[in-house]
């Protein structure tokens, strides 16, 4: 896999932690040139330190991806800094669970801005290089980008989002040799994973680390997938939500602390 993806450009939105970090490590260690932003000064500050150790080539900088501006000059100078962008990954994401009453409208614009319109800004900066280089799109998306979530209506609206823009612009650059990839992993070991315990029971029994994740990642890409779901818990509700939507309904409600 090393040598598939060495001297490639990445992007990585939401790379200060989790899933994203794991991204960028990985990514460095195979000798690709690392581009990602964050809106966590700290924690890009300690990733630095890590990429530095590794002697990657790499720019950082701090970015809220709902500011469509700030996301074109990002990608602007990623380019100019470390060539030609072959991958984007968007990562960065935020969560909201309570039942719909008691969730603002203010708070469900603010997912559709990070979760859906952040991916939409870096993807429309990103891709005439990636066309150009015939590379990689991806999205993170999650089991509710095709499953149904109580207390969680407009989370799964923005992952709804992300997984129809995705299905979509993947058919739109077929012919162009494209790759489009839609991820959705299972619950994983990350902050936004710990906000959720209050609410399921046991998904901490599944929970997959980071750097699974990204190898399960990277792998896809490799493989040009349309689709990587990552995990048995994303796999079964993908089965049982497409062939068997009222038993996957009973299985989720007994998950839920109600």
């Amino acid at each position: 896999m090393r040598t598939y993806f060495k001297g490639k450009t990445i992007v990585i939105s939401g790379i200060a932690r989790g899933i994203g970090k794991a991204l960028a490590m990985q990514a460095a260690e195979m000798g690709m040139h690392v581009a990602g932003l964050d809106v966590k000064q700290k924690e890009l500050n300690d990733l630095e330190q890590e990429l530095g150790k590794l002697n990657a080539h790499y720019y950082l900088e701090v970015v809220d991806i709902r500011n469509e501006e700030a996301c074109k000059a990002f990608i602007k100078v990623a380019r100019m800094k470390l060539g030609a962008i072959d991958i984007l990954i968007n990562n960065a994401g935020v969560t909201h669970i309570a039942p719909e009453q008691d969730t603002s409208i203010a708070e469900t614009k603010n997912l559709m801005d990070v979760n859906f319109f952040g991916m939409v800004h870096l993807s429309h900066y990103a891709l005439p290089d990636i066309i150009n280089e015939e590379g990689s799109i991806a999205g993170v998306s999650s089991v509710a980008g095709y499953s149904p979530l109580i207390y969680r209506t407009a989370y799964v609206a923005s992952k709804h989002a992300v997984f129809g823009y995705l299905s979509s612009l993947r058919a739109e650059l077929r012919d162009k040799n494209v790759q489009v990839l839609t991820i959705c992993p299972s619950f994983v070991s990350t902050d936004i994973q710990e906000h959720q315990q209050k609410y399921f029971n046991n998904n901490t029994k599944e929970a997959l680390t980071p750097s699974f994740v990204a190898n399960q990642i990277f792998e896809a890409i490799q493989e040009r997938r349309d689709l990587s779901l990552i995990g048995k818990t994303a796999k079964r509700a993908y089965l049982l939500q497409r062939f068997f939507p009222s038993l996957y309904e009973r299985i989720m409600l007994r998950k839920m602390k109600i």
